[in-house]
């Protein structure tokens, strides 16, 4: 650990890391690999995906092992990874070196997704919509660092910290892909079944539209919370951004969620549309906008209607079914209520998941653990990286 400010060094971030900016249009480059925000993930100093130069159009920037890819723009997500093998990144991004005489260049990534760091770079940033890093503002800002003799032993800290967080990581992705796999067997086997009665969806429960978002319902009497596409995730409910708008009786009595219905995206992107989680009584009183179809059924056991959808996005079967546009694919209540599923008793229904259910709560797991290792990190992280100049 950093032993306080008197043991920092004050170091100019353009002292640390020099901006390589070598472009070349995807075509030109005699290189196989292209890296976009969208290959890296939040929290991984890996690159673990990517693309085709063939790809991809306009200019690009060259790196090389060891360099650090930095998202520029929109750097609240923090996508921060080190390359291990040479290719084109988007043009989004920093290509980042570090210069070994003020910082060890294993050092400087772990620098760059700290807190400190991250907070530094979001105040710099410009533009409302997508805003972006200017690399001569960045170059000027100051930083303190610890110097170079409490690095290795600093470094050493990390690594070890990375590494298992990317063994964790890798149990999380394996058991991912197991449960993915149960699911679509899972679906395949029950609508193949020649001994099960078959059914439209709207045959064994009740689908509808939440109510649409309009001015005239943003204030009013009845204010009460509602969810939206942003918050129903694959298998969870997410309570960080939740709106309210007006509702009265006859809308609030049949918009109104109730524990075990299930919630799926209506308009989303073309790869999550169908996206689906049950709703557990998260929010009180709550209702749900036009953006959700909510699934409702006395016949099928939510946990099992939900394993169905969940075949139904995994295995594609929403993507065939819904209507497409430029950027979004909607799922369409109507298509959705023509959907066939057969039908077993609710003692069989029960039997059919419960090897899925085991191997959800080993998906849970590697998350809690995953989860318990960033905050570690994040700790550690913050407790070296403690330093900030007086303004």
């Amino acid at each position: 650990m950093a032993e306080g400010p008197s043991k920092l060094n004050l170091y100019r971030f353009d002292q640390l890391a020099n901006q390589i900016n070598n472009r070349v249009m995807p075509e030109e480059a005699d290189m196989e690999r292209y890296v976009g925000l969208e290959h890296l993930e939040p929290g991984c100093l890996r690159i673990l995906q990517w693309g085709d130069t063939s790809d991809v159009e306009s200019t690009k920037l060259l790196f090389r092992p060891g360099d650090i890819i930095f998202g520029k723009r929109r750097a609240y997500q923090r996508k921060v990874a080190v390359a291990d093998f040479e290719g084109i990144c988007s043009a989004h991004a920093m290509v980042l070196r570090a210069k070994p005489e003020a910082v060890l260049p294993e050092f400087l990534p772990y620098f760059i997704e700290s807190d400190l760091f991250m907070e530094r770079a979001l105040s710099i940033s410009v533009g409302s919509l997508s805003p972006t890093i200017n690399w001569k503002t960045l170059a000027k800002e100051e930083f303190l660092l610890p110097p170079i003799s409490q690095q290795a032993h600093l470094l050493n800290c990390f690594e070890a910290l990375e590494k298992t967080s990317d063994s964790v990581r890798k149990l999380r992705v394996a058991a991912e892909n197991a449960f993915r796999s149960a699911c679509v067997a899972f679906g395949r086997e029950l609508i193949s079944d020649p001994t099960l009665p078959r059914h439209r969806l709207d045959e064994v429960g009740e689908l509808i539209l939440g109510r649409q978002r309009s001015p005239k319902y943003q204030t009013g009497l009845h204010s009460v919370p509602y969810l939206r596409v942003a918050n129903v995730y694959d298998g969870f409910i997410t309570t960080d951004d939740v709106l309210e708008m007006d509702f009265d009786q006859d809308d609030f009595s049949k918009y109104r969620l109730r524990r075990g219905d299930i919630l799926l995206n209506e308009g989303q992107s073309r790869e999550l549309v169908g996206r689906s989680s049950i709703f557990n009584n998260e929010i009180d009183n709550c209702c749900f906008q036009n953006t959700l179809i909510r699934f409702r059924s006395d016949k099928l056991m939510p946990e099992f209607a939900h394993t169905f959808f969940r075949y139904m996005l995994y295995s594609g079967e929403f993507v065939r079914i819904s209507s497409q546009t430029s950027s979004v694919a909607h799922l369409g209540l109507s298509r959705l209520k023509a959907v066939e599923i057969s039908v077993p008793d609710k003692e069989s229904q029960q039997k059919r998941i419960e090897h899925i259910t085991t191997l959800e709560e080993q998906v849970k797991a590697t998350r809690v653990r995953e989860d318990e290792l960033a905050a570690l990190r994040n700790q550690v992280s913050r407790d070296v990286f403690v330093g900030t100049p007086s303004p």
